[in-house]
């Protein structure tokens, strides 16, 4: 988590040497889907709807501890607001219910939810 809490740090000062704030939206995200149950060694899906253009970053904590995929990785959210992130659950993971915490980032605005998705 404090690797992406310092990513996060580190887009937020990206953006605001270039991008100026005044007149957006308030910044909000909205689950779209997110792939329940999951086996393991399967494949994952999580998608939001997030202001344009916001920098998103997801992280997965398994039972047996947070994920090390390397495409759960900050990203953009397209011109429409959306962001999808696509992984392989490890064969490895304990079956239970693994925590996810999306935080998305634009200009001096953050905001974060967060769900659940089983694996089995």
């Amino acid at each position: 988590m404090r690797r992406h809490l310092l990513l996060i740090g580190v887009w937020t000062a990206i953006a605001l040497l270039v991008w100026p704030t005044a007149g957006w939206a308030e910044l909000t995200i909205r689950l779209l889907s997110i792939t329940s149950p999951v086996k393991r060694g399967g494949p994952a899906r999580v998608e939001i709807l997030t202001t344009p253009t916001a920098v998103c970053d997801i992280d997965v904590v398994y039972r047996s501890g947070r994920s090390r995929a390397p495409q759960l990785r900050p990203r953009r959210a397209d011109d429409g607001g959306r962001v999808v992130w696509l992984w392989r659950v490890g064969t490895q993971v304990k079956p239970g219910r693994a925590q996810v915490t999306i935080a998305c980032l634009r200009g001096e605005q953050i905001t974060s939810i967060r769900t659940e998705f089983a694996v089995r």
